[in-house]
């Protein structure tokens, strides 16, 4: 049985923007020509990936939204280490943007009433209904959330996953009846017809297991959420006052009660 309610409006796929690489990330790496470069939010809607308002020093799991960046601080030098920060500009070594005039191709929602759906089998049917390379962004309720926030910003060359003990010295974020916003992308690497744009979407979605995932996906997925203080109307009610934590979401044992999501079929990177 179904479980989404899935609307399409009409709108077409959409040039999403990419700055650096995931596999930036992955690898530990800053290129040079980031390394100095800040970026204004005002273009963009919505955006995750690694990022930091400050200094490269705090990249971290970062999360776009209302044209404020906010960003797990991972400055292990600073007061507010480990930490939300946020601002209206960045840093980065990979970040993935939804352009701020950018229309929603469909809406998607998960009601209370048709029960609990983990995030795997959210995004397995989201995938598969909509049938092409996304990414999503909105209001969720989680009834069990698991998540995690890298603890060292990824500068020195050291592969995060590789070195896990080092990068996630903390333990998981396991919580229940959490309010959030959520931003993240899915496609499916076995899909010939999407070869190009997924050969693009390797800069955000990687092949890879993250080590906090017990199991693989067959659906690739990457999302963060900010975890918020209270519930809100609407995403323009996200403010610094109601955000609490930016994680990057485990999805094998994520499990979501209520979604109001912005789905964006993608056209290419750009």
């Amino acid at each position: 049985m179904a479980h989404l309610s899935i609307t399409s409006t009409g709108a077409d796929p959409i040039q999403a923007v990419c700055i650096g690489s995931v596999m930036n990330v992955i690898a530990g790496h800053l290129p040079p020509n980031l390394k100095d470069k800040r970026f204004q939010v005002t273009p963009y809607q919505y955006g995750f990936l690694l990022g930091s308002p400050k200094g490269v020093e705090s990249l971290g799991e970062t999360v776009v939204v209302n044209k404020t960046c906010y960003t797990t601080s991972t400055d292990t030098s600073a007061p507010d280490y480990y930490t939300t920060i946020h601002g209206p500009e960045f840093v980065t070594s990979g970040m993935f943007l939804i352009p701020a005039h950018a229309k929603p191709s469909h809406i998607v929602k998960l009601s209370k009433d048709l029960g609990p759906m983990r995030a795997s089998d959210m995004y397995n049917e989201l995938y598969q209904s909509i049938n092409h390379p996304l990414a999503f962004a909105g209001l969720v309720e989680i009834s069990k959330l698991h998540g995690t926030a890298i603890a060292r910003a990824p500068i020195a060359s050291l592969n995060i996953f590789d070195h896990d003990k080092e990068y996630y010295s903390y333990p998981p974020v396991v919580s229940k009846n959490v309010h959030a916003f959520i931003m993240g992308a899915l496609t499916d690497y076995d899909q010939d017809r999407y070869k190009a744009l997924n050969s693009q979407l390797e800069t955000i979605l990687y092949r890879t297991q993250h080590p906090g995932d017990a199991k693989t996906q067959h659906i690739c997925n990457h999302a963060h959420v900010i975890t918020l203080k209270r519930a809100v109307k609407s995403i323009a009610d996200i403010t610094p006052q109601v955000v609490d934590r930016v994680l990057h979401l485990l999805f094998d044992k994520t499990i979501f009660s209520k979604a109001h999501l912005e789905v964006f079929a993608i056209k290419n990177l750009i």
